[in-house]
């Protein structure tokens, strides 16, 4: 009994130490004003920071945020456990009117 309350103890500690992986996906419409929806695809984390484009959004999961004006945006989120981080980032392209 003593060995398995030990075991069980120390795999609780190990994955309660495990650092966060961020990623996440990208769907919806490209032209501006773009909708999109970022899908958080994050491990180990308790909590998210988003930064998109120039807004800073905290608390989301996964968001959805649009764009109003063409352009390229950088999109960070920030996956974070007690005081370990991790970050992942992509780039979204609104597109603007077809000329």
């Amino acid at each position: 009994m003593t060995r398995i309350v030990v075991l069980l103890t120390v795999s609780l500690l190990l994955g309660s130490c495990a650092k966060p992986v961020a990623d996440f996906s990208i769907s919806g419409d490209t032209k501006a004003p773009a909708k999109i929806t970022f899908t958080n695809q994050s491990t180990n984390a308790e909590a998210y920071e988003w930064m998109l484009g120039d807004q800073i959004l905290t608390g989301q999961a996964s968001p959805t945020f649009t764009f109003d004006r063409a352009g390229k945006y950088l999109v960070r989120l920030t996956a974070k456990k007690g005081k370990k981080e991790a970050i992942d980032y992509h780039r979204v392209v609104a597109e603007g009117p077809q000329d």
